[in-house]
């Protein structure tokens, strides 16, 4: 079948026409869900599947709810300079997203296991994507790590704890 230069432009228009539109509608700012400072619901939701997988509740007895992780990255995110907000915002989107890639679901209606996976693997990739899982990644352990109910299941106390006794000699 022989294809004419203009069938062959106006198909390429609009598969390109097309394309921006989603990547337009992707970078769309979306407003705070109701009750949140920064992300919308889906972004939020996300985060919270991101967090359920980071730091699983049956490893210390305290999981990423029981501290408010994900509504402290909220608050968090609304008090950073609009780009870096934005880009956390699309950063959500994109986690969301990416599965789909692989004939697989939203990320956030993925079981656990195929989440951690997912994270593992993209932080191993690099390049920007595994920089920006690492990101979100540190951010969310300030705020798992960061809680005293966290820090007591771990064992962590603050200052010189030792309570051992000291071999003989020894000042204490």
């Amino acid at each position: 079948m022989k294809l004419s230069r203009r069938v062959f432009l106006g198909t390429a228009l609009g598969g390109g026409a097309a394309a921006l539109a989603v990547g337009a509608g992707m970078l769309a700012p979306l407003p705070p869900g109701e009750g949140l400072l920064a992300f919308s619901t889906r972004e939020f939701t996300t985060l919270q599947a991101i967090t359920d997988a980071l730091f699983p509740r049956d490893v210390l007895g305290v999981g990423p709810v029981d501290v408010g992780v994900a509504q402290k990255t909220d608050a968090y995110a609304a008090n950073m300079f609009p780009r870096e907000r934005m880009l956390l915002k699309l950063m959500m989107r994109l986690l969301e997203k990416r599965p789909h890639l692989e004939g697989l679901g939203g990320f956030s209606t993925l079981p656990v296991d195929q989440r951690v996976t997912l994270l593992r693997r993209w932080e191993d990739e690099g390049g920007l994507f595994g920089l920006g899982v690492s990101g979100v990644r540190v951010l969310c352990a300030m705020f798992f790590f960061g809680d005293a109910k966290v820090q007591a299941a771990v064992g962590w106390g603050m200052g010189c704890d030792d309570v051992r006794p000291r071999p003989e000699g020894v000042p204490g």
